[in-house]
Parts: C-alpha cells; sequence; structure tokens
C-alpha cells in the first residue's frame, strides 16, 4: 500500500473545496435559486422542505440546487443527533476570499449555551465548533441551533461571478462524538 504524503492530501482536499466555492458561489438569475428538490445536506442535520426553506433559514444550494450548503451571516437549522448523544461537533470551510484574509469566527448556539472556533490569517482554512448541549435534549433527536459569521462576502461585489448573495461559510458536516 503507498503512503501518500500529508501536504499532498491537503492541496487534493484544497482543490477539491476550491471547486466546491467555485460551484456554490456560480451566478444564479435571483440570487438564491432554489430548486423544485432540496439539496443533499450534509450529515447530521435535518433536511428542509424546500430549497426555498432552507434559503429563507440562510442555507444556500450551489446555483443548480443540488449540492449545499454555503451559509449566510446568520443561519437557523435543526440538528439530526443521535438519543443519547449531548455533544455536536461541526465542522466549516472558510472560503479563501478577500473578507476572511484576517481570519474568521463562527458562534453556534443552541437552547442557551453557546460554542465558539475560530481562524486568524494564514492560519488552517477549517474551524470545528463544539458545542454541550443541555441534559434535557438528551433523549430528543432534533436540536435547533443558530450559526453566526463574524464576516460574510458577496462573490458579484469581489468580481468572481454575478452571484448577490450574502455569503459567510461553508458547513460540510455535523458529527456526535
Amino acid at each position: 500500500m503507498r503512503k501518500i504524503p500529508i501536504s499532498t492530501m491537503c492541496r487534493a482536499i484544497s482543490a477539491g473545496l476550491l471547486a466546491l466555492l467555485a460551484a456554490c458561489a456560480s451566478p444564479s438569475t435571483n440570487g438564491s435559486r432554489p430548486s423544485a428538490a432540496s439539496p443533499a445536506y450534509p450529515d447530521g442535520i435535518m433536511p428542509f422542505k424546500s430549497g426555498a426553506a432552507a434559503v429563507s433559514a440562510g442555507l444556500y444550494p450551489d446555483y443548480t440546487g443540488k449540492t449545499c450548503c454555503f451559509l449566510g451571516p446568520r443561519a437557523k437549522l435543526i440538528l439530526k443527533k443521535p438519543a443519547g448523544k449531548l455533544t455536536a461537533t461541526l465542522r466549516f470551510y472558510v472560503p479563501k476570499v478577500a473578507p476572511y484574509a484576517t481570519g474568521e469566527a463562527i458562534t453556534v448556539t443552541a437552547a442557551g449555551k453557546s460554542a465558539r472556533g475560530s481562524i486568524s490569517n494564514g492560519g488552517s482554512r477549517w474551524i470545528d465548533v463544539t458545542l454541550s448541549l443541555p441534559g434535557q435534549y438528551k433523549a430528543k433527536t432534533a436540536v435547533p441551533v443558530e450559526i453566526v459569521s463574524s464576516k460574510s462576502f458577496v462573490p458579484s461585489r469581489l468580481g468572481m461571478n454575478g452571484d448577490t448573495r450574502d455569503l459567510s461559510v461553508v458547513l460540510t458536516k455535523v458529527d456526535y462524538p
């Protein structure tokens, strides 16, 4: 079995995420054109009833409406957690665009409890936020959360394309350790 250097894997992952960023920030005719079918959501969150409902909550599909999840500066979603678990770790990718040159911070809040994660300039493009949930959620499988990003960008204002949506980070997954 051939060993692949970590730096090579990191470059491959970064290239894939940049392709995702380009796809998600592609121009659309109305800035948030949801499709008839709901997009594929990251593991660990409840799917929305429609693309329009997701956009209203601050989760944006790409222009085809098939992939997700760029977040707006403020997003509300429902975690889909296993019963018995009281910890959720949310993973975010921070796009490599001008507003994030000096860093980014993300706050996740549920049931009055908050957790925060951040990166600084020149650091990783990934933020993991681990939130401890109150004991009242132990048996529950649905937990409403709010995600607030400290910065956002509009692709059209950066000359990337005609996308007028106010985007922040990409939610890639939620784990329940």
